[in-house]
């Protein structure tokens, strides 16, 4: 079943908002340090091999971690694995890539095997972006804590949870723009979209829409 245009464009630009951010965010301030230590190093290596030395070190580093980002961000602009071997492959993939560009632990969790007939692409693209704002919301809520990513099957839908404990996502812009943005994705494939603190303490985001269109 094809979903409605408007849905499929909604996907397009929420995927493009969170790479916008995450440039913005990320690598943009990565290079940018990478032509700061540059220099940095030109001025130490003339006044100090040693010191020019230790600086070039920082520099590796720095290109390292630029490498890691770019390589994250091509699998946010194409996840392949979705397609290919399916949504349980490709949640599992974004939080080894997590843990490799911002140290956060995830633990996947999927409840029941995903029928991928009855689940459109567009749904599992939308799952697979609400996995990742998930992700950040829970890197905000509690950075130093083990998140959990879970997919199941429930009222007639497909839903996935996120949850950090003790978590607290802070007050900021960045934070309501990504939820509105997640509001707007339910909204348009006939969902839900919930986030708060449970009686535990813990910070909880839950993304749940139907199968199918109905």
């Amino acid at each position: 079943m094809g979903e409605p245009a408007p849905c499929t464009l909604r996907l397009e630009m929420a995927a493009r908002a969170k790479l916008a951010r995450a440039l913005h965010d990320g690598l943009t301030q990565t290079v940018a340090a990478l032509a700061m230590r540059a220099g940095i190093a030109r001025r130490l290596c003339q006044r100090s091999l040693k010191e020019g030395l230790a600086e070039v070190t920082a520099l590796e580093h720095l290109a390292h971690q630029a490498s890691t980002e770019i390589r994250y961000l091509l699998y946010l602009l194409y996840p392949a694995v979705l397609e290919e071997d399916g949504l349980e492959a490709a949640l599992a993939l974004l939080a080894r890539k997590t843990e490799e560009v911002y140290g956060q632990k995830t633990k996947v969790l999927v409840e029941s095997a995903l029928p991928a007939a009855d689940l459109s692409l567009v749904r599992r693209r939308a799952l697979f972006w609400a996995a990742e704002e998930i992700l950040t919301r829970l890197r905000e809520a509690a950075p130093e804590r083990e998140a959990q990513l879970r997919l199941r099957f429930v009222e007639a839908g497909v839903e996935i949870i996120g949850l950090v404990a003790e978590g607290q996502l802070p007050d900021q812009p960045r934070a309501a723009l990504g939820a509105a943005e997640m509001q707007a994705l339910a909204d348009c494939l006939q969902g839900r979209w919930e986030e708060g603190r449970t009686e535990a303490a813990a910070w909880r985001c839950r993304m749940w829409f139907p199968l199918a269109d109905g």
